[in-house]
């Protein structure tokens, strides 16, 4: 491995270098591959979190009765839900698609570009935290919901790219 390689950190190289930085997470073993991708995951599901956590409770009273529990029961659910769909079900969907159109990815494979993929959605949390300041001295917590389509369409842009530009040599079999 040469020391370009070692120097590559996929989280930021998957931005400018998509093709290199899944040849990359090709040679790496599997097993710390999943722990990333496991995180990668989480973290774009807490990325999403504040809008779902917002937009479901303006008329809840779930809110009202308890901060702490309203909020840890969104997390759990969201976390749980999310992670059960984004890491299992959506890779498996374009997985057996990819068997249909005679694709020659495996499971695993397929769920290292679904989870590179989403990584331009990173945005999303590194937005809501930079909003969570403002929206406390405001008091008006919409405010850390960012819903700009312009937002939405170069990280959909970015994502589409990075699911399907990148194909390495040595997954040609």
């Amino acid at each position: 491995m040469s020391s370009q390689e070692n120097k590559l950190r996929p989280i930021l190289s998957i931005w400018l270098k998509p093709r290199e930085t899944f040849q990359y997470l090709e040679t790496k073993e599997p097993d710390e591959n999943r722990f990333n991708l496991t995180i990668i995951f989480v973290v774009v599901i807490l990325g999403f979190f504040p809008v779902q956590f917002i937009e479901n409770n303006e008329n809840d009273s779930l809110l009202e009765t308890s901060l702490f529990f309203g909020l840890l029961f969104y997390l759990l659910i969201t976390l749980g839900l999310g992670l059960l769909v984004l890491k299992y079900f959506i890779p498996g969907i374009l997985w057996a698609v990819g068997k249909i159109l005679q694709g020659k990815a495996d499971y695993y494979e397929t769920q290292l570009l679904t989870a590179y993929s989403l990584t331009p959605n990173f945005l999303f949390i590194i937005l809501s935290i930079l909003f969570i300041i403002p929206a406390l001295f405001i008091g008006d917590l919409s405010i850390i919901i960012y819903k700009n389509p312009i937002t939405y369409f170069i990280i959909s842009i970015f994502s589409i790219r990075n699911l399907v530009y990148p194909k390495p040599k040595c997954w040609s079999h």
